[in-house]
């Protein structure tokens, strides 16, 4: 395959770098998968400089889908990189609450056409670091493909010691982390502990307030969700980090901030209505046809649309559009 990189572009599959979308999942009225949307927002995304794309992770409803649609969204997407011969990994989020559904999963993953898999830890129950460690290897053993732990104890239960995290590195268990825990000094421990050992790890965040900071400890780059808005953006960031311009990196990061916070909803302090409010500024954008959600997630207010159409659509028009410019100024020196 040959492809040609341009400044922001990441052509490096199985490196795991640069911003790594998690995507999406746009939907019918039926709630089965909109192909035609989700090709149309893979390739916003893919041109926009992106180092690879997160398929059923949070932010995709991977919870709310049946093991067959998980796996029809991966080959929906291997698709479309095998046919436009993008530099780009396709990263499968194969996590389950036991280790034999995760491991099927991890296969069909492999052979619907991923290139990298992601594993949220065991949720429902807690666990033992051992028996996290037998589950990370078993899905390791079965598919030896890299591996990133998908670490995200606020919806699975489950923290994972640091100490553990690193020994899974120098194992071979496991080759990179995405660390949603919004814990800072979590994300510097496991990287310095890697470092400390002389051992290579794929480190990064979740969450948008975080990216400069993770950047600072040594993160590879980014995956949050707030990435499907605002892709260039997101690239333009971790590519300023890259190579060291911090005050650029401070500067587009507090205004990653401030739309973030523009995202929230008045009076909603879960989590779960993020993924509507994604998929309405999708629709808005004219990138999906449906701001479907899976139900029970009920749609937004006419209120909330409103000040999403008021404050936070035209931050992202305005942010897209400064970081298409840069992008080209960059590529014409």
């Amino acid at each position: 395959m040959s492809h040609q990189s341009s400044p922001g572009q990441h052509n490096r599959p199985n490196q795991l770098g640069g911003v790594i979308p998690p995507l999406v999942t746009p939907m019918h009225a039926d709630e089965r998968v909109d192909e035609e949307s989700l090709r149309g927002q893979v390739e916003r995304l893919v041109a926009a400089g992106i180092g690879g794309i997160w398929v059923n992770g949070t932010t995709g409803e991977f919870h709310a889908m049946e093991d067959a649609e998980r796996s029809e969204v991966i080959a929906m997407v291997a698709e479309i990189y095998r046919s436009n011969e993008y530099g780009i990994d396709v990263v499968a989020q194969v996590g389950a609450p036991a280790t034999r559904r995760a491991v099927r999963l991890a296969e069909d993953a492999a052979e619907a056409g991923a290139s990298a898999l992601a594993a949220i830890t065991p949720f429902y129950l807690e666990y033992e670091p051992r028996e996290l460690m037998a589950y990370y290897g078993a899905i390791k053993s079965a598919v030896p493909l890299p591996l990133v732990v998908y670490h995200l104890p606020s919806m699975t239960k489950t923290r994972i010691p640091e100490a553990t995290m690193v020994q899974m590195v120098g194992d071979g268990l496991v080759d990179g982390v995405k660390d949603s825990s919004n814990d800072l000094g979590w994300l510097r421990a496991v990287v310095d502990g890697c470092r400390r050992r002389g051992l290579s790890i794929r480190s990064f965040v979740g969450g948008a307030m975080l990216v400069d900071s993770s950047l600072l400890v040594g993160a590879s780059g980014a995956m949050c969700a707030i990435a499907n808005l605002v892709p260039a953006h997101c690239v333009a960031l971790v590519d300023a980090g890259e190579r060291g311009e911090w005050e650029e990196v401070r500067r587009l990061q507090a205004q990653l901030s401030d739309l973030q916070q523009h995202l929230g909803l008045a009076g909603r302090a879960n989590w779960a209505p993020t993924v509507a409010v994604l998929k309405f500024c999708l629709k808005e954008l004219g990138v999906i046809r449906s701001d479907v959600c899976a139900s029970p997630l009920e749609a937004l207010t006419l209120e909330e649309r409103r000040s999403l159409e008021s404050n936070a659509l035209p931050m992202i028009a305005s942010m897209e559009h400064e970081a298409g410019a840069l992008r080209s100024s960059l590529s014409s020196r």
